[in-house]
Formats: structure tokens, C-alpha cells, sequence
């Protein structure tokens, strides 16, 4: 008999937009705990892309892999930024929705 290889269950794979990502995010902020918080910031990260997330918060994508691994206690700092950058991407996503900017 054939072994398949089953896929690992990533939430980033579920999300239609970053509303979703976000949504998602607000709900884990509020029944999580710090663990879960991390777990729920690497699913977004993942969603948005690692590579952006690393240019906007100045962290090089080595340093995000390992600040929402969840096998480390990450820098609060490092948490503010990331959420920044996810809060700014929002933004972005809200402007133009509402027509005044283009979203690259």
C-alpha cells in the first residue's frame, strides 16, 4: 500500500481576502492567548506574503520566520511592527475600496 503525503493545515490557505485575515486576527486576539495570537499573526503574515511584511517592517524575513515560529518568546517590539504593517495594509485595502488610492 502507498503512503500518501497529507498536506499540512495552514489557515492562510482559507482566507478569500485580507478582510478575512484580519477578521480572523480580531477573533484569536479575543479568545486566545499569547500563543495563539502568534500562531494567528504568522497565519496573516503568511496570507499577505513574508517578503512584503519584511520590507514594511524592517525585519528581514529570517527574523519574522522566527518571531512567529511560536518556538520563541518574541520581542514585543517586533509584535507592534508586524501588527502595524498588517494595521497598514488594512488601510491600504479600506482606501481603495473607497476609490482614493491604488493598492500595489
Amino acid at each position: 500500500m502507498k503512503k500518501e503525503k497529507i498536506k499540512d493545515y495552514k489557515n492562510s490557505n482559507y482566507f478569500d481576502d485580507l478582510n478575512d485575515a484580519y477578521d480572523y486576527l480580531k477573533y484569536i486576539s479575543k479568545t486566545g492567548d499569547a500563543k495563539d495570537i502568534v500562531y494567528a499573526l504568522n497565519d496573516v503574515v503568511k496570507f499577505i506574503g513574508v517578503t512584503k511584511l519584511s520590507e514594511v517592517t524592517g525585519l528581514n524575513r529570517n527574523s519574522l520566520y522566527k518571531t512567529l515560529s511560536g518556538d520563541t518568546n518574541p520581542k514585543f517590539d517586533s509584535i507592534i511592527k508586524i501588527i502595524r504593517a498588517i494595521e497598514a495594509f488594512m488601510d491600504d485595502i479600506n482606501k481603495k475600496d473607497s476609490g482614493k488610492v491604488e493598492f500595489v
